[in-house]
């Protein structure tokens, strides 16, 4: 027979159960991001407006949200690191590219027909040189190259590349120089702003105190990256 706790004890084990309860709530990380009516990405822990969605979940809110960043295969790093350096661009851009466009899958497949790890579209593909899209290497040195590219004509506003890597430079221009309101650009650009965020953070812990990680920093409007050095 099952025998109740001493009634003493009752009131502690309420508390103690609301404790829990109110930790796992808390502890739940949600970022929420938007666009904003100037074309800003904002970022939030909290949600402080209607239109933000939640761009990176940690899973236990039960949501069909993205999950935080991933980890890529180990192999992926050294291609990461040389993209970057041969793009002047940051690993944490690439490294959050990746983890939206594709979640490190190398054999992915849009309905559009993008492949492999940064998803290159056949006539991107076709025109930086790539012979096999599924090769990790050439899929990481195209994306970078085709994000460096579209970085220099949108003059480093990290956003609006970002928005026209997905889907495409004349669409922003026909915007007027801003993100488009394409329902999955909208959602797009503040996931991988949310994901570069997460790599940056994760490059300055490993990195420590005398480190040297390529950054992201806002300036002049816009992100401007720069690779390690």
């Amino acid at each position: 027979m099952n025998r109740l706790p001493p009634r003493p004890l009752l009131p502690a084990l309420r508390m103690l159960c609301c404790a829990s309860a109110f930790a796992a709530s808390c502890c739940a990380a949600q970022i929420y991001g938007n666009v904003g009516i100037d074309g800003s990405v904002m970022l939030s822990n909290f949600r402080t407006e209607p239109t933000q969605v939640i761009v990176v979940d940690d899973g236990r809110s039960g949501l069909n949200a993205a999950p935080r960043l991933q980890m890529p295969d180990p192999r992926y790093s050294a291609m990461i690191r040389q993209a970057a350096r041969d793009t002047d661009l940051s690993p944490g851009l690439l490294h959050a590219v990746i983890s939206v466009e594709s979640g490190f899958n190398e054999r992915a497949v849009s309905p559009k027909g993008a492949k492999g790890l940064m998803q290159l579209m056949p006539a991107t593909a076709l025109a930086l040189g790539v012979s096999d899209p599924f090769d990790p290497a050439q899929n990481i040195r195209a994306g970078a190259t085709h994000l460096k590219s579209l970085l220099t004509r949108f003059d480093d506003n990290l956003e609006l590349a970002l928005a026209a890597y997905n889907a495409g430079a004349d669409a922003v221009v026909k915007s007027g120089g801003q993100i488009p309101k394409y329902a999955e650009t909208r959602a797009y650009v503040p996931r991988v702003m949310a994901r570069l965020r997460d790599a940056e953070r994760g490059a300055e812990d490993a990195a420590g105190p005398k480190g040297s990680a390529g950054t992201c920093t806002s300036a002049d409007g816009g992100r401007r990256c720069t690779s390690p050095r």
